[in-house]
């Protein structure tokens, strides 16, 4: 590459890599701040020790009460009711209610908490690995791990996508910053223009996402590393990858 091209895409990368980092950071302390707060918070005003203290008190006890929603779902599946997760918490409806203005509210936290612990698997997962294929099957094998681990609390989160609007958005938007600083890194590797891979970032999300729809109702037709491999290879290779060329086949010239 020229002098000038080799500039352009080192600073294309330091853009989206800065913008991947901070997107990230906005979406975990949003999906925290959802889970934790419930997204009220407390700024410009001056509180005094107990006001604090209670503050303190309703995250605890805010967690703790996800924490005894995500039990009842995956104990009673993804339609758990208030009372089964009451049961979970050892305490009452009316309680709960006084920690979560409703059940939506609730339901906004519940998916607020799985999407932050999906996009630490994530950024694990891929931090993992260097080479350009291996850091596709990373990142997939993480998504499918969640549903291989907590299937109930996955079609949860399909289910309720409506009460946590906003949070999803800004878990899909955050997971694809990922996946575009990676394709930016390897397309300027490969000397190759990086200007779409946002584009492809956001294709792959949707791309894996439908993937891991159709597998948490289908678990026993394919496993977690077949289907790992299978939608690297679509993926990476396209769909001449999956079926190959046909004998006697020759590209066509356009």
């Amino acid at each position: 590459m020229s002098p000038t091209v080799s500039g352009t895409v080192r600073n294309v990368k330091r853009a989206v890599s800065r913008k991947a980092e901070a997107l990230t950071e906005s979406v975990s302390a949003a999906l925290t701040e959802a889970s934790e707060t419930g997204g009220q918070t407390r700024r410009g005003r001056q509180q005094d020790g107990r006001s604090s203290r209670w503050a303190e008190h309703r995250v605890a006890r805010r967690v703790a009460l996800i924490e005894s929603a995500i039990t009842a779902i995956r104990e009673h599946g993804a339609g758990a009711g208030m009372d089964q997760i009451a049961a979970a918490a050892h305490t009452s409806k009316p309680v709960i209610y006084r920690y979560f203005a409703d059940k939506a509210d609730l339901h906004r936290a519940v998916v607020g908490r799985a999407a932050a612990d999906l996009l630490a698997r994530l950024l694990a997962a891929l931090g993992s690995v260097t080479d350009p294929r291996e850091t596709m099957a990373a990142g997939i094998d993480a998504f499918l791990g969640m549903i291989d681990d907590d299937p109930e609390l996955y079609r949860f989160v399909v289910s309720h996508q409506s009460d946590a609007a906003g949070l999803m958005r800004e878990y899909v938007a955050g997971i694809s910053a990922i996946i575009t600083e990676h394709l930016t890194e390897a397309l300027t590797t490969a000397g190759r223009d990086p200007r779409r891979a946002d584009t492809a970032g956001a294709a792959i999300v949707g791309f894996i996402r439908a993937a891991a729809d159709w597998w948490v109702d289908h678990p026993d037709e394919i496993t977690r590393a077949e289907l790992t491999e299978y939608l690297t290879t679509l993926l990476w290779d396209g769909a001449s990858g999956l079926y190959g060329e046909p004998p006697g086949h020759s590209p066509s010239k356009r």
